[in-house]
């Protein structure tokens, strides 16, 4: 969660300097990438509590993309912006 916070934080950044309008977009696909290729891991043959722990990491990173998802839909392009705050 530290590595997925800076990543937004980077990208609103980004935003607000004028760098890339589009970086949280980008941090977006790459963090489908990311949880693409756990799914992937999971339908190898794993150890019981590697399994657990996989689930849990996909739960978490299938939320993480959903907020990232609404702060595109919410036009997030400032760190203050409420939803990020919230």
């Amino acid at each position: 969660m530290v590595k997925w916070t800076e990543g937004v934080e980077v990208a609103i950044y980004e935003i607000m300097k004028g760098k890339n309008g589009s970086a949280l977009k980008e941090f977006l696909e790459f963090s489908d990438k990311q949880l693409k290729n756990m799914i992937k891991l999971v339908r190898m043959k794993l150890e019981p509590l590697q399994r657990t722990a996989m689930g849990a990491l996909i739960v978490i990173d299938v939320h993480a993309i959903e907020v990232v998802r609404n702060m595109i839909n919410a036009r997030v392009e400032n760190i203050n912006d409420f939803p990020w705050t919230s």
